[in-house]
């Protein structure tokens, strides 16, 4: 946004130092205007540009952030400098043409002015249109400031949204279990996950090695089936016939992994680029 408001005014300006000389020439009786004229036109339009420049990067944004005070404290000096330019400096107004048209017979006729109309003094035509250039610079901020909240709030809105939706979302999937069930001699026995330290294939059972007890818990069940209802995250298979708890690694090479209480275990090499991953992120 920054970067359009800078491209409005350096449009502006120079659609300024352009156009001026261009109505000035052709205000002119002969349509001539000559290379000094023209700089001495650019002469009198650049304290205008400087003022524009100075306030905008030095003084406006302190009153787009409403510090009052160190406004007025940049502003009103740069306000007596510029008057004192515009009163103190000569009025010399551009050559337009190369030699002075002929007077019209009977001498230089000027209609008068109407009653009670006073044309300003060039000193201060020069100091209201700065003040117009301050005013200008402040409308055009205040309405870029504007479109950026609005940017701003839709952003936010958006940003709202997304994570109500999100939670929401959460909030539908279902928990993951912390306990696994199966079915044995016609009851059913519970398993903690925290207890788990691996578990090995054997056929077409699976054995579970506990903390709570010396021997595993032979169980009938794949060792894909019961891949799918870990949690991932916590639970790797990291060979046909294993699955270990990631918790419970101590050492690992490429090869193999050491549990607790000094199990070692071997990764397959159809399983180590995803164990490597693993191990990268849990050095990190």
């Amino acid at each position: 946004m920054r970067k359009r408001e800078i491209g409005l005014y350096a449009a502006v300006w120079v659609l300024v130092f352009a156009l001026v000389p261009v109505c000035l020439l052709f205000s002119g009786r002969d349509f001539s205007l000559s290379w000094r004229a023209m700089l001495d036109i650019w002469a009198q339009i650049l304290p205008f540009f400087l003022l524009f420049l100075i306030h905008d990067t030095l003084a406006a944004p302190f009153l787009l952030r409403k510090k009052w005070k160190s406004y007025l404290l940049m502003v009103l000096p740069l306000l007596l400098l510029f008057g004192a330019y515009c009163f103190l400096s000569p009025q010399r107004p551009p050559q337009m043409m190369e030699a002075p048209p002929p007077s019209p017979p009977g001498g230089d006729f000027r209609p008068a002015p109407p009653d009670g109309f006073r044309p300003l003094q060039p000193e201060v035509m020069k100091v209201v249109i700065g003040l117009l250039v301050i005013w200008v610079n402040l409308g055009v901020k205040a309405v870029f400031r504007n479109i950026r909240g609005e940017r701003q709030l839709r952003e936010l809105e958006a940003q709202r949204l997304l994570l109500e939706q999100t939670i929401q979302h959460a909030e539908k999937q279902p928990a993951l279990p912390e306990i696994l069930l199966f079915k044995m001699d016609h009851k059913t026995v519970t398993v903690p996950l925290g207890s788990i330290r691996y578990i090995e294939s054997m056929s077409e059972y699976v054995k579970i090695w506990l903390d709570t007890q010396d021997a595993p818990l032979v169980v009938l069940y794949s060792l894909k089936r019961l891949m799918d209802e870990l949690p991932e995250g916590r639970f790797m298979r990291i060979h046909r016939s294993y699955i270990v708890a990631l918790s419970r690694i101590r050492e690992a090479s490429a090869a193999t992994v050491t549990l607790e209480g000094g199990i070692t275990l071997p990764v397959s090499e159809s399983a180590r680029p995803a164990f490597r991953a693993w191990l990268n992120t849990r050095n990190k």
